[in-house]
């Protein structure tokens, strides 16, 4: 049992060695032009919603893109497209938009939204929602890989 601990301890001071060690990773420096491409496109993702235009949706997903919801729904583009088809959004509004890149074909928007409408006939609540989506630079642009959106704890 002693010698798990002394294993774990050494792991644990070893990682916190190599993490302020000048060979750790940098993170990557948000440009302007990809940081106002990619809000671009996270707001391209509402409007297009907004109009129910599910194929120029599907054009921002990537073949093997990711949802998550509070509800534990985990699904692919096509599901999550057939999904979407449930949503008559009416409004929205971003609010804190933060971009974080960890290399120059990968980053992260975090922020929160407010939207209003409904959900499979059900009045969306007026929670306001987290939302954190993946984008990764392929050849041809940004594409959304990956998206979660959790309930705002009130």
């Amino acid at each position: 049992m002693k010698m798990v601990k002394r294993s774990a301890m050494v792991v644990v001071l070893t990682a916190l060695a190599l993490l302020g060690s000048p060979f750790a990773a940098k993170p990557a420096e948000v440009n302007q032009a990809d940081q106002a491409t990619l809000v671009q496109l996270e707001k391209r993702a509402w409007e297009v919603a907004k109009q129910k235009d599910w194929e120029a949706y599907n054009r921002l997903l990537s073949q093997n893109f990711v949802w998550v919801d509070d509800n534990g729904v985990l699904l692919g583009r096509g599901p999550f497209l057939k999904y979407m088809a449930g949503l008559d959004l009416t409004d929205y509004s971003m609010e804190g938009v933060n971009v974080t890149m960890f290399a120059n074909n990968m980053a992260m928007l975090t922020y929160k939204v407010t939207h209003q409408g409904k959900f499979a006939g059900q009045t969306i609540p007026s929670t306001p929602f987290y939302v954190g989506s993946a984008y990764l630079r392929r050849t041809g642009g940004w594409v959304n890989v990956y998206t979660q959106m959790t309930a705002a704890r009130q």
